[in-house]
């Protein structure tokens, strides 16, 4: 059973709104490759301070996206609703293996689960094995997503979560790995690390 956090209807709404205007106001640029395949499952991978940008590249694509039992993953899921994208509830500290089973389910369904791998409290740019744990379950490959802008807020927190500004130029980038075997999440964990990290430096 999920945790009962009041609901904040009016924030939630007003978050979404605030993506939606935000998501008309940016330029997106994708690097060749940073788009997915048109159909199939996929396992999505992307850092915890990106995901503002992140979502406003990707929420068109049927992706499920995974989310904390805390009060702000509720308020989160609330959000993500409004925006058409539907959570999965659970993480690496908290219904983790509730989550699993949620996210196993619905990419043998032919979905796309999007994780924030260092989340949901860091450490920051340290991947926990979940994504590469529900690529190896179900066949399906891993897709490492990072997004860049130069003009974003930034805030002082443990993921230096950003927030794109209107009118700024999102560089989207994107690179696949194969579905790793069971035998092998702990080195394609590494893998996604490694992978987020290079996507990183092939900006500089």
């Amino acid at each position: 059973m999920l945790p009962d956090h009041p609901p904040r209807p009016l924030l939630a709404a007003g978050i979404a709104a605030g993506v939606r205007s935000l998501g008309a106001l940016v330029r997106l640029e994708r690097s060749e490759g940073a788009g997915l395949p048109d159909d199939g499952p996929a396992v999505l991978a992307g850092w915890h301070g990106e995901q503002v940008a992140l979502l406003l590249a990707y929420r068109n694509t049927g992706m499920r996206v995974l989310v904390s039992r805390s009060r702000d993953g509720q308020l989160a899921t609330s959000a993500l609703a409004r925006l058409g994208v539907g959570a999965i509830r659970g993480s690496s500290s908290t219904g983790g293996a509730a989550a699993l089973r949620e996210g196993i389910r619905h990419l043998q369904a032919g979905g796309r689960v999007a994780v924030l791998v260092d989340g949901p409290r860091g450490p920051r740019h340290q991947p926990a094995q979940g994504a590469a744990t529900l690529a190896a379950m179900t066949g399906v490959p891993i897709v490492c997503m990072r997004a860049f802008t130069r003009r974003a807020l930034r805030l002082r927190s443990w993921d230096r979560f950003e927030v794109p500004l209107p009118f700024a130029r999102v560089q989207v980038r994107a690179r696949a790995l194969p579905a790793p075997g069971r035998s092998s999440i702990p080195a394609a964990t590494d893998d996604i690390r490694r992978t987020l990290t290079a996507l990183g430096e092939s900006q500089r």
